[in-house]
């Protein structure tokens, strides 16, 4: 709830802003940048959590300064790698024993629905320390974040995806226009939201994803506007609000939110209210009103596909052996 009432104020924010510079909105920001998610696995035989964990900030650091790292696996493109140990040994170094370990690192770059691999890396890793913890420690801190190799890697993989969403363009609108027939919605939006904006497809599908998002929102609208007078009734009055504003302007049930809102804004901060007074303004501009159903469409999908489960990791593993 507290996420999606920062999305609002964000929103808020960035319409003022817009109407003081008369400018146009750039719904790249929310829509079709190309990213990787960075899909790490729970469990890998000699690591610890902490290692793995200084092992993704390292692949993060990567792809941030290559303008490519995301948290989220909407995007249907992920980065993932794997670590194995190759060799460890304790050697004494004259005043103290040191550990010496050596490792390989693979990432790979991949469209997990059909299995697409566009680009692989691999490079030896090797640390040395007082115990076994702070070799692994040096180990990974030797990871050279800004290797040309490591550029050309990502943007290999860029290019071969470019390449595939534009070869593959008629085929996942003619997948996404099959998944709305049957009232999957959140699967098309997904399928949809997945293109880059880098790729030719991208201008051909952007309203067909506002139309399956109002179909979405016709199907759920109703269901969303009970809740929200349940949180109401119990005095719930921001995650009321927070439910309110994932409806649509232009849903079915919209005209029954303006009560809703009335109330709630009467009985929560002025904060919430003045927000909630920009929205309104928001709406009656069409450029900013389709900003705000991307926005709307990003967290929908963040919340059913921000996240990829141990299994989805291994299984991504198991088809590159």
């Amino acid at each position: 709830m507290k996420y999606f009432l920062a999305s609002l104020l964000i929103l808020s924010n960035l319409f003022l802003a817009s109407q003081a510079q008369n400018s146009s909105v750039n719904e790249k920001n929310i829509f079709g940048k190309m990213t990787l998610a960075v899909v790490m696995p729970s469990y890998v035989e000699g690591l610890d959590d902490s290692h793995l964990e200084k092992l993704k900030s390292s692949i993060i650091e990567i792809l941030t300064s290559n303008g490519l790292a995301s948290f989220q696996s909407q995007n249907h493109l992920v980065l993932y790698p794997t670590i194995r140990l190759l060799d460890e040994r304790n050697v004494n170094a004259g005043v103290q024993n040191m550990t010496l370990i050596e490792a390989e690192i693979s990432l790979f770059i991949k469209q997990p629905d059909n299995n697409t691999l566009f680009a692989t890396i691999t490079k030896k890793l090797r640390g040395s320390g007082r115990t076994r913890v702070l070799a692994l420690n040096n180990m990974l801190d030797r990871i050279n974040k800004d290797n040309e190799n490591y550029a050309v890697f990502i943007e290999k993989g860029k290019q071969k995806a470019i390449n595939y969403y534009n070869s593959n363009c008629e085929r996942i609108i003619e997948q996404a226009e099959n998944f709305s027939k049957t009232n999957q919605f959140i699967e098309a939006l997904n399928l949809l939201f997945s293109i880059p904006d880098e790729t030719s497809c991208f201008q051909k599908i952007k309203p067909m994803t506002i139309e399956i998002f109002k179909s979405y929102q016709a199907q759920t609208c109703q269901k969303m506007l009970q809740d929200a007078k349940a949180k109401l009734a119990n005095r719930q009055f921001e995650e009321a609000l927070s439910i309110i504003g994932q409806i649509d302007p232009q849903a079915p049930c919209a005209p029954q939110t303006n009560e809703l809102i009335i109330k709630a804004t009467q009985e929560t901060s002025q904060e919430n209210k003045s927000q909630w007074e920009t929205l309104q303004k928001l709406f009656a501009d069409s450029s900013q009103l389709e900003r705000y159903r991307l926005q709307l469409i990003n967290d929908l999908l963040t919340k059913r596909y921000g996240g990829m489960s141990f299994y989805d990791y291994s299984r991504l593993n198991q088809n590159n052996k």
